[in-house]
């Protein structure tokens, strides 16, 4: 029998970072999980078949670089990496000091470089880095402008590593989803009106679907 593969989910204690895990929990893959709150990490833990817990704040870029070595040690492999943690402080940019602004850089583009950088290495011939930007990264949206910037940044990091990182067998893929509804008003959109845009949002990622597709059979 193959020996499991092992993932590592930052941010992964709530919304799409634990959705993921589960996912990747229920295809027989060990978990790492990674997020700020040791509590919440062990309350997501708890409904996972076999996870182990890495409580860190990812603005620690120290914690972080050193991050992929903890996880084999204590897990024995690593061939999964999901950058998934993230920040968003809404609102004009004139009215959040600079170290918040600077907080978003930091967590939403310079961790998943560094993590990039520290797993690559360590992984496991066939592995796969995910890093999850925005639909902000890619259409600007107002009062998000430092958020879009670090997700368009991460957008074009992973587009940029694909072919460096290919001749060690590990491929690197980006995701930009939209809102997402994670059971909480998320600033400026409702759940309800989350709902109202969901037949719209579905019926862009079939085009987007076939658009894929359609370049794959091209080429």
């Amino acid at each position: 029998m193959a020996e499991r593969k092992v993932a590592l989910v930052t941010g992964g204690s709530a919304g799409i970072g634990l959705a993921v895990a589960r996912k990747l929990d229920a295809s027989g893959i060990r978990i790492a999980l990674v997020a700020r709150t040791e509590k919440t990490l062990r309350e997501a833990a708890s409904a996972l078949h076999d996870a182990e817990i890495f409580p860190l704040d990812v603005k620690d870029l120290a914690a972080v670089a050193t991050l992929p070595q903890r996880v084999i040690d204590r897990m024995g492999a690593l061939d999964i990496v999901v950058n998934n943690a993230g920040v968003n402080h809404r609102g004009p940019m004139l009215n959040h000091p600079p170290l918040k602004l600077a907080e978003m850089v930091t967590t939403n583009l310079s961790a998943p470089i560094v993590l990039c950088r520290a797993a690559a290495p360590l992984m496991r011939a066939g592995g796969s880095i995910v890093n999850v930007a925005s639909l902000a990264g890619m259409v600007p949206v107002r009062f998000q402008g430092t958020y879009g910037a670090t997700k368009a940044g991460l957008r074009a990091f992973s587009k940029a590593i694909r072919q460096e990182l290919r001749e060690r067998r590990i491929s690197v893929s980006v995701v930009s989803p939209g809102p997402v509804d994670t059971g909480c008003t998320l600033g400026y959109l409702s759940p309800r009106l989350l709902g109202a845009l969901q037949p719209s949002m579905e019926r862009r990622g079939a085009r987007a679907k076939r658009a894929y597709i359609d370049r794959k059979r091209a080429h």
